[in-house]
């Protein structure tokens, strides 16, 4: 055999060698996607024909991710393994928004903030917490918490800003318990920002001169 075949014959060992080190050692995932029980918590109270883009939330790096974190102790963030949230959490929570005002009645609209180019206003927020926090307890506590901005685009002016929480106690560390709570947490703070911000948005649009 001369040197060159030697060489290819050790190549093609040396990576059949790594695919049989790497089979079976996928890790095998279980897909979480929270989901909305129920719509808004109050009725409609828009008025006018505004138009509102909602923007993907802002997340540090270890939220702006399809991982589910969590903190078993103090300034110390892990990710649970063998799990993901089905899209990164700042599009799913995106998603959650847009699907509460389609799901309310009203002439004002809200969309995709890349598919408005002449939207009355847009919502910024801010995802600041989105994780397990154990506390130095037995069981994690779920954390999520909004901060956000309504913009008025025709001057670039905040008409309005508040932080949004909710925290849900887990009755065990075990991920399907954390799911639960995340999506109860989720399911109390989206509609109340989003209450929020048709409420804001519809005085801001009286008060000015769209």
């Amino acid at each position: 055999m001369t040197i060159p075949r030697i060489i290819l014959a050790m190549v093609a060992a040396l990576a059949l060698s790594s695919c049989s080190m790497l089979a079976g050692k996928h890790e095998e995932l279980t897909i979480y996607a929270p989901a909305l029980t129920h719509t808004a918590a109050k009725p409609a109270t828009t008025s006018g024909s505004w138009q509102l883009a909602v923007f993907e939330p802002r997340a540090i790096g270890p939220l702006d991710s399809n991982r589910i974190a969590v903190m078993p102790a103090a300034g110390q963030i892990e990710t649970y393994k063998g799990v993901r949230w089905r899209d990164r959490a700042p599009i799913m929570i995106q998603q959650l928004m847009l699907q509460l005002f389609q799901e309310l009645p009203g002439p004002a609209g809200a969309g995709l903030a890349s598919g408005m180019l002449r939207a009355d206003f847009s919502l910024h927020t801010d995802l600041q917490d989105f994780q397990a926090d154990y506390r130095g307890a037995q069981t994690p506590t779920v954390v999520v918490r909004l901060a956000a901005q309504l913009v008025d685009n025709s001057t670039n002016r905040v008409v309005a800003s508040r932080v949004f929480s909710a925290e849900r106690g887990t009755s065990s560390g075990n991920v399907s318990a954390v799911f639960s709570a995340f999506q109860s947490a989720l399911n109390e703070l989206l509609p109340n920002l989003i209450d929020w911000a048709r409420s804001e948005t519809t005085a801001a649009w009286k008060d000015g001169s769209h």
